[in-house]
């Protein structure tokens, strides 16, 4: 110190974190370096004129209570250098090719660490002789001298730095204070786990970005590799309570991309490793090994081995039907698209797993407008409210009895309203989730409702062409307009004038002043029916789409037309952004708009310029809506989705699925031991009949009650496969989906032998004629269309069990033709039924314009429209009256129905004999055995039944196996009760005490 005190002298010491200690926090000293300690206090507290210059990964501790910017000891963190920088640095060794994005992702990859990007400069000389590019591509960023710094800094850590360490790798991005506490095994003090994170910046080895902390992408692959190096081991010698147990090698309630992360980046490479290891084909078996272990030593034990156990069957697409989780921690588990049939998981731990939601076709999705919630309704009839920030189901509403196709949240954010097919707008308590309050008036569908701005007034619109505005509070309804000249699919109030607009079938957009109710402005300009409307946050726009796929943006006060472009083919559901300025678009607008496409597209309104495009959805796309902050854009698919997009990422950040394999199609074969049934999965399944169930006598309903079994899948669909099926012959069956193809397989192989465009949207149904030539179809373009299938049969097909033959007749097949011979027009609405005569002669079709019409063949003329329903006509079929003794029964038409009966008819004097109840969802197809005695029908409920004519009773139900089919969740914990009963209604079983 005297010579500190009497020159003025610069000391300089390098590399101080060798005299500190390692496997404590940082800034410990080795307990032979104890004299430094009173080194640097004494120079930190003692007056001289000289200066002391520390460089150090880590800071000594009793040096950071005394430092300041106006005090004698200082410290300056040194950040990484620039891209700028960064390439002078590797000029400095030679030279160097790449782009200007290449030389940015090379620093950042490093953290502009000037030794790592030295020591890099050299393998990309020596190996990629100097092309930035090529090294980027191939991947790895950490060798050998890299790795040894790395290696000799973790090994420094404490237990619990290095298991931070783990987690943050584990995450893939910044990860928030609060969400590295829970995802600790042990709790940890506040306090203790903070210092952590303090010791672990200090040692620069971490990055702080406000409230979350990450690594730079170097130090997290090498701690990454680190991990499952590690987890291999412990897979390896079965000691399954390490790593294996205290962090989750994937998070189930990670975001979509995220998750994928990490099953690309540490699931994948860990099995990879266990595969060559283990043999490949043993890799599956030495996994369940592992299970019976974990059962053994960590029964009732917190943690994630159970979890990472259940993440690694299903990358290893493993059957898991009858496997045993009981009293294990099942923590972080991915199960949403994981079958659990037969899955034992008696009072296990299922704490954030994640699975399948009881989710219909999502019909319209819908934010509070404080962000705390989001509600989406499906067809099943069914209202969901969400908790934003966790992505928790709150309740499910049952109270509507059909499609609910519109939500509305109150300003105050506390109630929420439903409408749809059923004609009643329903109010809903999010705290009670009851529902308190109904509207009823309308004689038909209602399309949308909305609130008024200040929530006083609740308007809806319908397919009864009237517009009705009520008292929120009373449920009274003051107003009824009158105008449209068709159904009313669309209402939007203004944000800041008194006045509203709707539009729907007719094309046109109509303003009403909420005042007196007066149609004031008429806009034109649509030429087919208008599905959705939407102002912009400051109402200065209005946006408007439809069946013809055009957007349009018209002025929100005069109504001229702004702007119009082409979305791609009916656009459903347009939103614009909440936020009236946004970084992004400039003139403070953006738009988005989806439909039929399956695709989300976010636009600039005024300038007609697509901005970007979401894919993802595997149908058409119902409903988007903006969160309140603009962060977030939710969206409701016929894939019985709900996906949540982050809009700055441009990526989806959460999927919900649903799962209802809905019956949509069946069929019987010729010779009545076989059904075909077509299923919301796009799967054809071919159900084997027994004999016994198939007498020529009735048979009382008690006498059957065994389920049948699928014998055969046939797998082709794109999306829902609608319809099925068979020719006369029983060698042929047709299929038609909503991939717009109509697929003919052969029965006897299951191979598909020709598959048919239909450019018109989805096939709905397929039907062959009695002589097996013709095959009509029907789509969404209101027509039906007639096939000439007969080149597929030049010639017999051959003795049966003629391997030869059969083989023979496949080759021409596939080589033959088929053309489409005509198409039937005159429906106003879809056709939803087919069934011809017996004879082949007519056709009888059933459609949503409630009307059935005979049509004859040869001609394309329609003979006769049969009108009586009031819903829609979903399902038709036609039975040619039996001889018995003296006696000629009538022909027989059924006809199934939204209503969820089938009701049977006297063809020739259109009586109606019989009404048949027992589904508890839309009656969507129908089919006569052959023999006259038997009725199958399909519905949404996803049942299969089997009716006797002769009593009208139901003889037996086939249900397909649901995902979750007799998974035994007694005593589980972690559930909700919501969650409970949604994986009940997925198969899941309780016992009973």
């Amino acid at each position: 110190m005297e010579y500190l005190r009497a020159q003025r002298c610069l000391l300089v010491l390098d590399n101080v974190e060798t005299i500190l200690q390692g496997g404590k926090y940082s800034g410990d000293y080795q307990h032979e370096y104890e004299g430094y300690r009173e080194l640097f206090r004494r120079i930190s507290q003692t007056p001289h004129q000289s200066c002391l210059v520390l460089t150090s990964r880590e800071n000594p501790k009793e040096l950071m209570v005394l430092e300041g910017e106006t005090l004698p000891v200082r410290s300056l963190r040194l950040s990484g250098l620039t891209g700028t920088d960064s390439k002078a640095i590797l000029q400095a060794k030679g030279h160097f090719v790449g782009t200007p994005e290449d030389w940015q992702t090379l620093s950042d990859y490093y953290g502009g660490n000037p030794l790592a990007l030295k020591i890099v400069a050299t393998t990309i000389q020596d190996l990629f002789e100097g092309n930035i590019t090529e090294f980027l591509r191939q991947g790895t960023i950490i060798f050998d001298d890299i790795r040894t710094l790395l290696q000799q800094q973790f090994d420094r850590l404490s237990k619990l730095e290095q298991d931070i360490m783990y987690w943050l790798a584990i995450a893939r991005e910044p990860l928030a204070f609060t969400d590295l506490q829970a995802d600790l095994v042990t709790a940890i003090p506040k306090a203790k786990l903070m210092d952590a994170m303090s010791s672990l910046r200090r040692r620069s080895l971490t990055e702080r970005n406000i409230d979350t902390y990450t690594q730079q992408p170097v130090v997290m692959e090498y701690v990454t590799d680190r991990l499952i190096e590690q987890v291999e081991q412990e897979l390896r010698t079965s000691e399954l309570y390490g790593l294996f147990q205290s962090h989750a090698l994937l998070k189930a309630t990670a975001k979509d991309y995220i998750r994928n992360q990490q099953t690309r980046m540490i699931v994948e490479p860990l099995l990879e490793r266990l595969k060559i290891e283990w043999r490949g084909a043993a890799t599956q078996e030495k996994l369940t090994e592992r299970l019976t272990i974990s059962q053994t030593e960590l029964e009732n034990t917190p943690g994630y081995s159970g979890g990472n156990l259940l993440n690694l069957f299903r990358q290893l697409s493993t059957d898991l039907t009858g496997y045993d989780f009981s009293r294990l921690s099942l923590w972080q588990a991915y199960l949403q698209d994981t079958k659990l049939k037969h899955v034992n998981v008696t009072a296990a731990d299922l704490s954030r797993s994640v699975f399948a939601q009881t989710l219909g076709n999502i019909l319209a999705v819908s934010f509070s407008p404080n962000g705390e919630w989001f509600a989406t309704s499906d067809g099943d009839g069914e209202v969901h409210l969400w908790r934003t920030q966790d992505g928790t189901q709150v309740f499910v509403g049952r109270e509507h009895t059909a499609w609910v196709k519109s939500i509305a949240f109150h300003p105050n954010s506390q109630t929420f309203i439903s409408s749809g097919e059923d004609r009643v707008i329903r109010a809903w308590d999010v705290r009670s989730g009851q529902c308190y309050q109904d509207f009823r008036g309308h004689s038909n569908w209602v399309w949308a409702v909305a609130f008024s701005p200040l929530g006083n007034l609740v308007g809806s619109v319908s397919e009864d062409r009237t517009v009705r505005l009520w008292d929120a509070e009373t449920g009274v309804c003051l107003q009824v307009l009158t105008g449209h000249q068709g159904g009313i699919c669309a209402i939007a109030f203004h944000p800041r004038l008194p006045f509203f607009a709707t539009a729907g079938e007719d094309q046109s957009i109509r303003f009403w002043n909420l005042e007196n109710g007066d149609c004031f402005t008429i806009l034109e300009g649509h030429q087919q029916r208008i599905r959705t409307l939407a102002f912009s946050p400051d109402g200065t726009l209005l946006a408007s789409g439809g069946d013809d796929g055009n957007i349009r943006v018209w002025d929100g006060c005069t109504g001229a037309l702004i702007q119009s472009f082409e979305g791609d083919r009916r656009i459903w559901s347009v939103a614009f952004h909440p936020i009236e300025s946004s970084a992004e678009v400039p003139s403070n607008y953006c738009l988005a708009t989806a439909g039929d496409d399956q695709l989300i597209r976010l636009w600039h309104p005024l300038a007609g310029e697509c901005l970007s495009t979401y894919q993802g959805h595997l149908s058409k796309i119902w409903s988007v809506a903006f969160s309140p902050n603009g962060r977030i854009l939710a969206s409701g698919s016929d894939d019985q989705t709900i996906k949540l997009w982050d809009i700055e990422a441009g990526r989806c950040i959460k999927t919900f699925q649903g799962y209802k394999n809905l019956v949509w199609s069946v069929a019987f074969s010729p010779a009545g031991s076989q059904i075909a049934s077509a299923s919301e999965d796009g799967v054809v399944r071919v159900w084997q009949v027994p004999p016994e169930q198939m007498p020529s006598q009735a048979i009382a309903a008690p006498s059957i009650n065994a389920q049948s079994v699928a014998c055969q899948e046939l797998i082709g669909h794109e999306g829902r496969a609608w319809s099925v099926a068979f020719s006369p012959a029983g060698q042929l069956m047709a299929s038609g989906g909503d991939d717009q193809t109509i697929r003919l397989w052969n029965v006897n192989t299951g191979r598909c032998l020709k598959t048919l465009q239909e450019r018109s949207g989805q096939v709905r149904r397929v039907l062959f004629s009695p002589q097996g030539n013709l095959l009509a179809t029907n789509s969404n373009d209101n027509t039906v269309k007639l096939w000439d299938v007969s080149p597929l049969y030049p010639q017999p097909l051959g003795e049966k069990g003629s391997e030869t033959a059969e083989k023979s007749s496949e080759k021409r097949s596939l080589s033959s033709s088929v053309s489409r011979l005509r198409t039937l027009q005159g429906h106003s609405r879809r056709v939803y039924g087919i069934a011809f005569s017996s004879n082949g002669q007519h056709l009888i079709t059933g459609s949503e314009d409630q009307t059935i019409r005979l049509w004859e063949i040869g001609t394309g003329e329609c003979l006769r429209v049969l009108s009586g329903h009031d819903r829609f006509v979903l399902a038709v079929a036609y039975l040619t009256g039996k001889t018995s003794g003296k006696e000629l029964s009538p022909d027989l038409i059924a006809s199934g129905s939204d209503d969820q009966t089938i009701r049977l008819w006297n063809a020739f004097t259109g009586e109606c004999l019989q009404v048949l109840t027992g589904h508890t969802g839309w009656v969507q197809t129908l089919a006569f055995s052959p023999d006259g005695n038997w009725l199958a029908s399909g519905s949404t409920d996803t049942t299969l039944k089997l009716w006797d004519l002769a009593t009208g009773t139901c003889v037996q139900t086939w249900r397909a196996d649901r995902p979750y089919e007799r998974l035994n969740i007694t005593d589980v914990r972690g559930l909700t009760e919501a969650q409970k009963a949604a994986l009940k209604s997925l198969g899941a079983v309780e016992e009973e005490d």
